[in-house]
């Protein structure tokens, strides 16, 4: 009986530990997104973008969607949306400097002095019919408003 007491604290300190881990890459992702978004801001004398959770989840509500199907939804509103396939994992920086670099809408949302805020996400999916894997990274902006100027 002691054992087995012994053996479910032992199996709820290593939930624990597994979502701590989980915590501790989620914030260094997210800090990896947020900070190659900010140094290409700079280049252009933007100011940062803070780092917004709800769009964080919103992204990752599209990431889990995307990745049941592996098939990337591009074109959705105030969203850059990138696909990698294969074995060669994009880190989030190389991500949003693609992004950066292709200067057509993913540039101007990145880049444009209105934008405020991030969030993003990552997912990771395999298609069992052609055995490829890929990654979708997916961020999601916000944007000052016409009224935000005005109200404040």
């Amino acid at each position: 009986m002691r054992y087995l007491f012994g053996l479910a604290l032992l199996c709820s300190s290593c939930l624990n530990v597994k979502q701590y881990g989980q915590e501790l890459i989620r914030s260094a992702t997210n800090a990896k997104y947020l900070n190659a978004h900010n140094e290409l801001r700079k280049l252009i004398g933007a100011d940062p973008l803070e780092w917004d959770e709800t769009l964080e989840k919103q992204a990752m509500d599209v990431a889990k969607q995307v990745s049941r199907d592996c098939i990337s939804q591009a074109n959705k509103p105030n969203s850059n949306v990138y696909q990698s396939w294969g074995s060669v994992l994009s880190t989030p920086k190389e991500v949003v400097y693609k992004w950066a670099k292709a200067q057509k809408q993913e540039y101007k949302l990145i880049m444009s002095k209105r934008t405020i805020a991030v969030g993003c996400a990552f997912s990771l999916c395999s298609d069992e019919d052609t055995l490829s894997s890929s990654a979708i990274h997916i961020c999601k902006y916000r944007s000052k408003s016409f009224l935000d100027g005005i109200l404040k």
